[in-house]
C-alpha cells in the first residue's frame, strides 16, 4: 500500500484534484544560504544580544546567549575535525529521554551546521538499529553512555546503551560519549570576552561548503507496517520554513513570537522551534523529557525562570499541566504567568482540554496540522477571532508556500495531499522516494467552510496518535497483545483525554459472552479477568520494549463491550460505524475515570510525587500547599 501511495504522489498534478487550497503566497529566497550562516551571520531582524537557549544541566539552570552559542558551536567544529568527523558523514545521535537534553541539542546543532547528516531517531529501536546504520551508511555514533550509567534505576536505558555499544563494535563504527568525548561542560563554564569573535578558518569553510541541498537530519516515524521510516531533510527545508513563518506573520508577539517551550527533542516540531530561536532570537526552553512526566517537582524552579510565552505540545502534555495546576494553583502564576499562545499538535485535538485551557488560562487552544514528512503546514494561529471556536475545530489556514490538494473520497470527505517548500527530501530505503510534489498524508478531511478543513481520521487505520503525539502502529499492538486478541472479537484503540497517572493508549475491547447482557460490561469479575491478562502482558512488554516505546504504546485503560463488530462488504471493520454505534462508550473511554461506567484504568506512573498530590486531596488546602511549595523551591 505504501509504495502505491508514493507512486500516486509522484504522478499527481494540480488538475487531478477536486479542490485546491493554497496560501496564494510563495516563499521568498531566505537571506542565508545554510544553517551555519543563520547562526553566525548578523540577521537584520535579530538582536545580537539575544538569549537563544534556556535549559538546565542536571540541577543547574543554564542560559545560552547567541554569542555563547557561537563559541560552543565553533569549538565543537574543532573537536569534530580532531575526531575525523567530516562534512557529509552520517552520525547517529541518540537521546534516551532521561539524559541531559541540553548537551544533545548543542551537539545536534553543531553537527548539522558543520555539514554532517544526523540520524536522530525519536527513540532508539534496537531491533532496527543495524538496518538504520546500513541504510544510511552511518559512520559514527554519539550516545550518553557515561551519564546513563550514573543514573539511579534506568535499567532498560542501561541495557540499550550496552546494545548500542555492541552494534557499534559489530559494524566497526566510531563511538563517542556525549559527556566524556566532547568538552561541552567546559564550554558552558567558560567566560567569553566582550570582543570575542568566532570568525575562524574552519567556520568559513563550513559556511562555504554547505548549502540548501546539504542533507541535514534523518527523523524516524512509524510506517504503515509499523516499522519506522527514515525521513531525510535538507538544510534548505528548515531555512524556507523560517522564511515562510516570518512572511506568514507567525513570529509576531501576539502569535508565536516569544520564549517557546518544547517537551520532546527528536521531532520535527521541536527542531523547527529550535531553528525558530536561531532565526528570531526568541529563546527555546528545553527540559529533560523524562522529568516533565516523572519528576514535575524538579522542573518547577526552571519553569519559573524560563516563563514560557508559547507552548506547542501534544494533548497529554497540556493535560499534565492542567492537572498540576488544579492541585497546586500557585504553579500557574509562578511558572505560566506570561503564557500567551498555546497550540495543540501531533495528535487529535481535544475539545475537553481546550475548554480547561480556556478556563484556567483564558487562552484559546490553537490547532496545528502537519506530518513528519511535511513539517507543519496548517494552523489556526493564522485565523481571525471570528473563525475560531472551541466546538467547531478546524485545521486552520496554510502557511505561505503551502498548497493542499483534495481528492474525493466518500460523500463530502476528501483525501489530503500536501505540497510544501519545506517538506522532506526522501524516505531512505524506499524504492520510490520522490515527494517534492504532492505528498499523500493518508488522512481524510472534510471541508467545513470555503478553504477551511476539519480532520476526520486515517484512510487506513494503520496507526493512532497517542496524546503525547507519538505514532502507535496498530500492527505492533496486534503483535504485543496477541494473547489478548485470541480471546476477543476486536480491539479499537484511542488516545484518552482524562488524566489517569500514565501515558499509553485506551482500548475498546469487544467480546462475545452469551451469559452477559449486550453492551458495555460492568461485571467486576469479568473486568478483573481481562485486567489481569493486560497487566501480565504489560509486565512482559516493560521488560522487552524500549522505555519510550513501552510508555507510549501500552494499553493503560480499557472498556469491555459485549457485542459483535460491524464488518464492511470487503470484510474490514468500519471505525466510523463503531463511532456511531458506540458513541457513548467512546466518550467514556476518552473522558471518564468513573468505574461505574465500566472504564478500567491500569495505573503505572513513576512520579510518586504527582500521584500523591492528586490522590491526597487535603493538599488542596492552602496552608499545606504553601508548605509544599517551600519544600519544592528550596
Amino acid at each position: 500500500m505504501y509504495l502505491r501511495t508514493q507512486e500516486e504522489n509522484k504522478m499527481i498534478k494540480k488538475d487531478d484534484f477536486d479542490i485546491i487550497i493554497s496560501s496564494k503566497k510563495s516563499v521568498s529566497q531566505p537571506i542565508v544560504n545554510n544553517i551555519a550562516e543563520m547562526i553566525f551571520k548578523q540577521l537584520p531582524h535579530r538582536n545580537e544580544n539575544s538569549l537563544i537557549i534556556l535549559s538546565h544541566n542536571n540541577e543547574k539552570y543554564e542560559e545560552i546567549s547567541l554569542k555563547k552559542l557561537r563559541y560552543i558551536i565553533s569549538s565543537l567544529y574543532q573537536e569534530f575535525e580532531e575526531k575525523n568527523i567530516k562534512p557529509g558523514d552520517t552520525v547517529l545521535l541518540t537521546t534516551l529521554s532521561v539524559n541531559n537534553e541540553l548537551f544533545i541539542t548543542l551537539l545536534l546543532v553543531a553537527l548539522i551546521s558543520y555539514g554532517v547528516r544526523v540520524l536522530f531517531p525519536m527513540f532508539v529501536e534496537s531491533k532496527a538499529l543495524e538496518t538504520w546504520i546500513k541504510n544510511t551508511n552511518c559512520n559514527a555514533i554519539i550516545y550518553p553512555a557515561d551519564e546513563i550509567q550514573t543514573l539511579r534505576g534506568c535499567t532498560r536505558q542501561k541495557q540499550e546503551i550496552q546494545e548500542i555499544k555492541r552494534i557499534s563494535q559489530h559494524n566497526g563504527l566510531s563511538l563517542y560519549d556525549v559527556s566524556s568525548d566532547f568538552h561541552i561542560q567546559t564550554y558552558l563554564d567558560t567566560m567569553i570576552s566582550e570582543n570575542y569573535s568566532s570568525d575562524d578558518t574552519l567556520l568559513q569553510k563550513c559556511m562555504k561548503n554547505t548549502s540548501f541541498s546539504t542533507e541535514s537530519v534523518i527523523f524516524t516515524t512509524s510506517g504503515t507496517s509499523g516499522q519506522s521510516k527514515l525521513v531525510l531533510y535538507e538544510q534548505g527545508a528548515f531555512l524556507r520554513n523560517c522564511q515562510s513563518w516570518q512572511e506568514s506573520g507567525m513570529y509576531q508577539k501576539e502569535k508565536l513570537g516569544g520564549r517557546s517551550f518544547i517537551d520532546i527533542l527528536p521531532h520535527t516540531i521541536s527542531i523547527r522551534t529550535l531553528f525558530n530561536a536561531f532565526w528570531t532570537g526568541y529563546p527555546i526552553c528545553i527540559i529533560t523529557t523524562d522529568w516533565i512526566k516523572q519528576k514535575p517537582q524538579k522542573i518547577l524552579p526552571f519553569l519559573m525562570k524560563m516563563k514560557p510565552e508559547v507552548m506547542t505540545l501534544g494533548p497529554s502534555s497540556f493535560r499534565l499541566i492542567l492537572e498540576l495546576i488544579t492541585v497546586v494553583p500557585e504553579v500557574k502564576d509562578l511558572a505560566f504567568s506570561e503564557l500567551r499562545t498555546v497550540v495543540s499538535t501531533g495528535a487529535p485535538y481535544s475539545k475537553k482540554i481546550a475548554e480547561e485551557m480556556k478556563k484556567q488560562f483564558g487562552l484559546y487552544l490553537h490547532n496545528a496540522y502537519g506530518t513528519t514528512e511535511t513539517q507543519q503546514v496548517l494552523t489556526t494561529v493564522l485565523c481571525n477571532e471570528q473563525e475560531l471556536s472551541l466546538y467547531d475545530v478546524t485545521l486552520g489556514k496554510p502557511l505561505n508556500g503551502v498548497t493542499l490538494g483534495l481528492k474525493k473520497y466518500d460523500g463530502d470527505l476528501y483525501k489530503l495531499f500536501v505540497k510544501t517548500p519545506f517538506g522532506h527530501k526522501s524516505i531512505i530505503g524506499e524504492k520510490i522516494i520522490n515527494a517534492h510534489e504532492f505528498f499523500y498524508t493518508g488522512d481524510i478531511v472534510k471541508q467545513e467552510k470555503i478553504n477551511i478543513l476539519a480532520y476526520i481520521g486515517r484512510e487506513q487505520k494503520d496507526f493512532i496518535k497517542s496524546g503525547y503525539g507519538a505514532k502507535v502502529p496498530i500492527t505492533y499492538l496486534q503483535e504485543y497483545y496477541k494473547e489478548l486478541y485470541e480471546k476477543v472479537n476486536h480491539i479499537e484503540y484511542y488516545a484518552f483525554e482524562t488524566f489517569n497517572f500514565s501515558l499509553g493508549v485506551a482500548a475498546l475491547i469487544f467480546i462475545t459472552d452469551e451469559h452477559l447482557p449486550k453492551g458495555r460490561i460492568t461485571n467486576k469479575r469479568i473486568i478483573k479477568k481481562y485486567y489481569n491478562q493486560i497487566i501480565k502482558i504489560n509486565s512482559h512488554l516493560r521488560q522487552t520494549l524500549e522505555p519510550f516505546e513501552y510508555e507510549q504504546r501500552k494499553i493503560i485503560r480499557f472498556l469491555l463491550i459485549n457485542s459483535n463488530v460491524f464488518h464492511t462488504l470487503k470484510g474490514t471493520i468500519s471505525s466510523s460505524a463503531l463511532e456511531i454505534q458506540f458513541e457513548d462508550e467512546i466518550y467514556d473511554i476518552l473522558h471518564t475515570n468513573n468505574p461505574k461506567s465500566g472504564v478500567q484504568n491500569l495505573p503505572y506512573f513513576k512520579s510518586v510525587f504527582l500521584m500523591f498530590l492528586i490522590q491526597y486531596t487535603p493538599l488542596r488546602q492552602y496552608k499545606l500547599r504553601r508548605l509544599l511549595m517551600k519544600i519544592l523551591l528550596k
